[in-house]
C-alpha cells in the first residue's frame, strides 16, 4: 500500500491524518487514509486531526494542523501565549510524562534507524530518561535575535523554520531573571535608535542580545552581539542597565562582521563589569566567559555529569592513566573527573574555543587540580598525539550536534582506548558515532537519556563505550 500511495503521489489539500507517534523534529507522524505517510506540528499520538497536506514528496508530506476530531488525552493546554506562532518550543502541548515518554523512543530509533543497531544483538541498555523536576525556567542562557527597525526594536524567537521574529516580553523556559535583562538591554537599545542587522542586506549593527544567569551566585551577564562597530552612548546604555538589572555583573559587546548563522564572532570586548560568570557544577566552580559553552540547564547537566562519571569511573582506572576530555567547553568534566583521579593521572582537555580553554586553565588553577587544557581542534590534535604515541585510557567526547568528526572518532579507535563516555545533544549523530565506534570494536554498554530542554524534542544522553575483552562494564 506504501509503494502505490508513493507512486500516486497525492495531490495537496485537506484530510484526515491518523498520529502514530512523534518525530525528532518534535512534528507527530501520521498517516493520511491513503497510507500516505504526514508530518504536523503540535499534534500527538493517538490523535485524529484534520490536517491541511502540503510539501508532497514522493514518500512523505508535510502538513498543518486544522482541527483536531479526537484529541490524545495527553493534550494540555499551553501556558505560553506566543506558542504554536514562537518556534522555540514544540512540545507545550504535551503532558511532561508524554515527553519524557516520546524521547525515549527518539533515542532508541535512533539507535535502531541511523546507528543501524538491533536491541538483541546490540547488548546495550537504555536506562530511563532522567526527567527534569520542574520542566519550566529552566534555561539560565537565552540568545534572542533583534529585528524591526530603528526606533522600534524588536526581540524574540524565530517563528518555525523561518527568519520572521515573533516578539515576547517573557519566555516560560527561561530563568525570569536572563528574560528580565534581555528585555531591559533591548527596551535600551530601542531608544538609542539603533538599526538591527538586515541579513538580506547585510547591513545594521544589533545581531542578537544575549544574557546568562549563575545559579550559583545569581549574577547577570549580558552580551551584545554587533556586525561591527558601537551602539550610540555606550556608557549611558551601561549606566542605564545597571540601574534597571540589580544582577548585572557584566555587558559585554561581540562582533560578528561575516554573512553567517553563526551567532558570536571572534572579537569580544568589555563594555562593562567583568567578562565572566561563576557557576556551580556538582561543588565544582568554573568561570564561564561570554562565549564560552556550558549546559544551559545546570540542574539537569549535574544529572548527566554524574552519570557521565559513573560510567567513568567503573572500574576505576590506574594511577598515572591517561584522560582525554574532548570539545571540553571550560573543562567540567575533565575537572570533576581530576577531583577524583587517581594518583599521577594525566588528564587533558582540547577544544577549538580559546575563549573556553582560558576560562577552562582558570578553572583549574582555581581549584587546584591538575589537568591540563589546549586550543585546538580535537579532530587535528588528537590524531597528532595518536601518532606521537599519546594513549589514553579514558576518553570523554561532548561534541556540538553535529557529532564528533570522522578524524577524531578514527583517533581515538587507532589509540586502543579501552572506554569511551560520550555525552550528546543529538540522537542522530549519537547513533552514526556509536555505528562508527562499533565498527572498530568499542561496544556500547550503556546509554542513559537526560531531558535538559523540557517543552522541546531536544533530548541529550550520556553513554558508555567499551572495547570488548577489557573486562570494562
Amino acid at each position: 500500500m506504501a509503494r502505490r500511495a508513493a507512486s500516486a503521489r497525492p495531490a495537496e489539500g485537506e484530510r484526515t491524518v491518523e498520529v502514530e507517534s512523534l518525530a525528532s523534529s518534535g512534528d507527530g507522524v501520521g498517516r493520511s487514509p491513503s497510507g500516505q505517510v504526514v508530518f504536523l506540528p503540535y499534534t500527538a499520538p493517538g490523535e485524529r486531526v484534520k490536517a491541511r497536506v502540503r510539501d508532497v514528496r514522493a514518500r512523505w508530506a508535510k502538513g498543518d494542523l486544522v482541527e483536531i476530531l479526537r484529541p490524545s488525552p495527553e493534550r494540555v493546554v499551553p501556558p505560553c501565549p506566543v506558542f504554536g506562532r514562537c518556534g522555540g518550543c514544540t512540545w507545550q502541548h504535551l503532558s511532561y510524562p508524554a515527553q519524557l515518554a516520546a524521547k525515549e523512543r527518539i533515542v532508541r530509533d535512533a539507535l535502531e534507524r541511523v546507528g543501524g543497531f538491533r536491541r538483541p544483538v546490540w547488548g546495550g541498555t537504555v536506562r530511563p530518561i532522567v526527567g527534569a523536576d520542574p520542566p519550566w525556567r529552566y534555561r539560565n542562557k537565552a540568545v534572542v535575535p533583534v529585528g524591526g527597525r530603528p526606533g522600534r526594536l524588536v526581540a524574540g524567537y524565530f517563528a518555525r523554520g523561518t527568519h520572521r521574529i515573533v516578539p515576547h516580553d517573557d519566555c516560560l523556559i527561561e530563568d525570569p531573571r536572563v528574560a528580565r535583562a534581555v528585555g531591559w538591554a533591548v527596551a535600551l537599545l530601542r531608544a538609542t535608535g539603533v538599526a538591527p542587522y538586515d541579513e538580506s542586506t547585510h547591513t545594521g549593527l544589533v545581531r542578537h542580545v544575549a544574557a546568562r544567569v549563575s545559579r550559583l551566585t545569581g549574577e547577570v551577564l549580558v552580551v551584545l552581539v554587533l556586525r561591527t562597530g558601537r551602539i550610540p552612548d555606550e556608557e549611558g546604555f551601561a549606566r542605564a542597565l545597571v540601574e534597571r538589572v540589580p544582577e548585572l555583573a557584566g555587558i559585554v559587546v561581540n562582533e560578528e562582521p561575516e554573512r553567517t548563522n553563526r551567532i558570536f564572532g571572534r572579537r569580544t570586548r568589555l563594555l562593562w563589569g567583568k567578562p565572566y560568570l561563576v557557576e556551580g557544577l556538582l561543588g565544582l566552580r568554573l568561570r564561564v566567559s561570554a562565549t564560552s559553552f556550558l549546559q544551559v540547564n545546570v540542574s539537569q547537566a549535574e544529572r548527566l555529569f554524574a552519570r557521565a562519571l559513573e560510567y567513568a569511573r567503573t572500574p576505576p582506572l590506574a594511577a598515572g592513566a591517561r584522560v582525554l576530555d574532548a570539545y571540553c567547553g571550560v573543562g567540567a568534566l575533565a575537572l570533576l573527573f581530576a577531583r577524583e583521579a587517581p594518583e599521577g593521572c594525566d588528564v587533558l582537555g582540547l577544544d577549538v574555543s580559546r575563549e573556553a580553554v582560558r576560562d577552562a586553565r582558570a578553572n583549574a588553577r582555581a581549584a587546584g587540580l591538575p589537568a591540563r587544557f589546549e586550543a585546538a581542534p580535537v579532530e587535528t590534535r588528537l590524531p597528532e598525539l595518536v601518532a606521537q604515541g599519546w594513549r589514553p585510557d579514558l576518553v570523554f567526547l561532548d561534541p556540538p550536534r553535529s557529532g564528533a568528526r570522522p578524524e577524531a572518532l578514527a583517533a581515538v579507535l587507532r589509540s586502543g582506548c579501552p572506554r569511551v563516555v560520550y555525552v550528546s545533544c543529538n540522537p542522530a549523530t549519537l547513533a552514526r558515532d556509536a555505528a562508527r565506534l562499533a565498527e572498530g570494536g568499542l561496544v556500547l554498554s550503556e546509554l542513559t537519556p537526560v531531558d535538559l530542554f523540557p517543552q522541546t524534542a531536544h533530548v541529550e544522553c550520556v553513554a558508555l563505550f567499551t572495547r570488548e575483552g577489557t573486562g570494562s562494564r
